[in-house]
């Protein structure tokens, strides 16, 4: 299990719903352009979250 923040923008559907359903979300953050979760999870499902949906680690 890893802890790491995932910046979802807001034009990217589904994102946030699939993470909350199959991640611990530790904290979370909101600005102009989208959110930043703050996630503790398998690194294998985070490293599969990022590629599926082109995400950025913060």
């Amino acid at each position: 299990m890893v802890t790491e923040d995932l910046f979802i923008p807001y034009t990217v559907p589904g994102a946030i719903g699939e993470i909350r359903a199959k991640m611990r979300v530790l904290g979370e953050s909101y600005d102009g352009k989208g959110s930043t979760l703050k996630v503790r999870a398998p690194k294998e499902l985070i490293d599969r979250f990022i590629t599926r949906f082109g995400l950025k680690n913060s």
